[in-house]
Order: C-alpha cells, then sequence, then structure tokens
C-alpha cells in the first residue's frame, strides 16, 4: 500500500492501473511499466478501491459495479467489480498535471510547432468553433485546456463534462458536470440537460469535455446559431472520422436525421479539426484542418501545413 500511494503522488505517473490482485501497472511518459502485484488478497483491493470512492457520491456493489468518480485532487478513477469484470476488482486511477500547460508550453515540449499554434491562436481570437480528435491519452485535454486560457478574459465560458477533468486557466468559467443515476436509478444529470442549462446562463463560449453521446446534436445545434468560439473533443483516429462520429452521435439523438442533413449540420458548427496522437509514448499535433464546407454530399477538409 505504501508504494501504492507513493505512486499516486508521483507527479511522473500519470495512470495507475490495478489489474485485480495478479499485477498492476503505471502510465510514464505515455508508456505503460508494470509493477507486479501491489495487493496481498482481494479484501485488501476492494477496501482500497472502496477507500477512493468514499466522499464522491460513487459506490460499487453487485447491483451496480462500475463507477467513475473525480477525485479531490482532480484525478479521475474508475472502479470495475464483479460480476462486470473477470478476475476481481479493477480500477483505473488516471491523474492530471498539477500545472497548466499553456500553448507556448507545448511548443517548447515538442507537442506542436510555432506555426501550428499560431494557427490554433487565431482560430481561438477569431471565434472559430474547434473540435480536437485522438484516442486516448494523446493529449486532447491538455491541448483543450491550454486553448481554453487564450480565451479573451472579457468572455464567459461554460465548459460540460462527463467527469470533470478540465483545469481551465481562465478568470470567468462556470463548469458544469453530469451525474450517472444513483443504485435506485434515480438523480442522473444527463448532458444533454446540462447543454440547455448551460444556453440559459449567457455563455459566450461552450466547452464539451468530451462527445460521446446525443448531446452532441443539442452542441452542434448550439455553436449554428450563434455561440461562435466553442470547443470539444472526440475520440476518434482521424479528422475525417471525427466528423463522421459526430454525424453517428447526432443520428442517435434523432434517428430520422438524413446524411445530407447531418453534414450540413456538421460542416456549419465545426470550423477547425486538430487531431492528436500519442506514438511511442510521444503526444503531439497531428494534423490541423479548416472545415470547408460541403460537396456533393461531402464534407470538405483542408489541411493546414503546421511544420
Amino acid at each position: 500500500m505504501t508504494d501504492l500511494r507513493a505512486l499516486l503522488e508521483d507527479d511522473s505517473v500519470t495512470e495507475v492501473i490495478v489489474n485485480g490482485v495478479r499485477d498492476s501497472w503505471v502510465e510514464r511518459g505515455g508508456v505503460l511499466h508494470g509493477i507486479g502485484p501491489v495487493f496481498s488478497s482481494p479484501e485488501e483491493l476492494d477496501q482500497w478501491a472502496r477507500g477512493l470512492l468514499q466522499g464522491t457520491g460513487r459506490r460499487v456493489d453487485r447491483r451496480s459495479p462500475m463507477a467513475d468518480a473525480r477525485l479531490p485532487d482532480g484525478s479521475r478513477v474508475c472502479v470495475v467489480a464483479e460480476p462486470a469484470v473477470l478476475g476481481g476488482m479493477h480500477v483505473n486511477v488516471r491523474k492530471f498535471p498539477k500545472h497548466r500547460l499553456s500553448l507556448t508550453d507545448l511548443v517548447g515540449a515538442g507537442f506542436l510547432t510555432e506555426g501550428a499554434a499560431a494557427l490554433l491562436l487565431d482560430a481561438v481570437r477569431s471565434g472559430k468553433n474547434i473540435f480536437l480528435s485522438g484516442g486516448t491519452g494523446a493529449g486532447k485535454t491538455t491541448l483543450l485546456n491550454a486553448l481554453i486560457a487564450l480565451v479573451p478574459h472579457g468572455e464567459r465560458i461554460i465548459t460540460l463534462e462527463d467527469t470533470a477533468e478540465l483545469l481551465p486557466d481562465h478568470p470567468h468559467v462556470v463548469r458544469l458536470e453530469a451525474r450517472p443515476a444513483n443504485a435506485e436509478g434515480e438523480g442522473a444529470i444527463e448532458l444533454r440537460a446540462l447543454v440547455r442549462c448551460a444556453l440559459r446562463m449567457r455563455p459566450d463560449r461552450l466547452v464539451m469535455g468530451e462527445c460521446r453521446g446525443p448531446e452532441a446534436l443539442d452542441l452542434l445545434q448550439s455553436l449554428n446559431t450563434g455561440h461562435r468560439g466553442s470547443m470539444g473533443t472526440i475520440h476518434a483516429n482521424s479528422a475525417r472520422e471525427a466528423l463522421g462520429r459526430l454525424e453517428l452521435l447526432c443520428q442517435m439523438a434523432m434517428p430520422q436525421l438524413t446524411l445530407p442533413v447531418l453534414r450540413a449540420l456538421v460542416a456549419g458548427a465545426i470550423h477547425v479539426v486538430a487531431h492528436v496522437e500519442r506514438v511511442n509514448g510521444r503526444r503531439r499535433l497531428a494534423s490541423l484542418h479548416e472545415v470547408a464546407g460541403t460537396e456533393e454530399g461531402t464534407i470538405l477538409l483542408r489541411t493546414r501545413n503546421i511544420r
């Protein structure tokens, strides 16, 4: 237990993974390293995992064997217990940097070039709607935090997240967070409801931590009706696939929408797509694109030079 506590306090560790009592892993510099078993018994692991969730309003049991929560230090924890997982309780603790990284910091770290940073700065300052795409741990949240910091301080930002991860460096931010239903099926706060709530709170810009469900339709409709300069992220393997996923998510909310209508909605709402990736532990901005409308039912992407 002492070693695990030290790992959670180690700033070089970005994720701690416990696969039951058989083995554990940590991520450093984008690379996973095995550290062997940490707990001597399932009971010890169970006690530790439940201790993590204590005070978060979440719990795990056989009726509700999965829980996502935000810890007091801002880390995100995911606990999965039997019968949803085999081999005992599994826990992931994803840590976030204690110090916010600016766009200049990211240039210095080799995440993106000065030319790419200038293009993104211009996009933020000129009020373009920006979506960041990429895989898990590719740097979407890190880049999004840096972009939020570029928004003029006279503007009001409202963030919407499933589990709060963003650490916006801006003087006027309202942070809204969704909540799953409790074990009795009550008390859920859906992202779709948060989008509607945010629109009544006089936002200049909306920031969606991650689009993963039908809330995408509510967000894109909002972006098409005057909330310029908004931002969001989505899991995808490329900028093109990100737009396709947004179409799919919107169709989840309203299946009767036709493909031409969906593509017109997406193309009208999003102006810039930045795709990030992680290769051999190194995170970087892989490509940057401008959305240039539609032609013959296809969304046009104009790739910018970021070298």
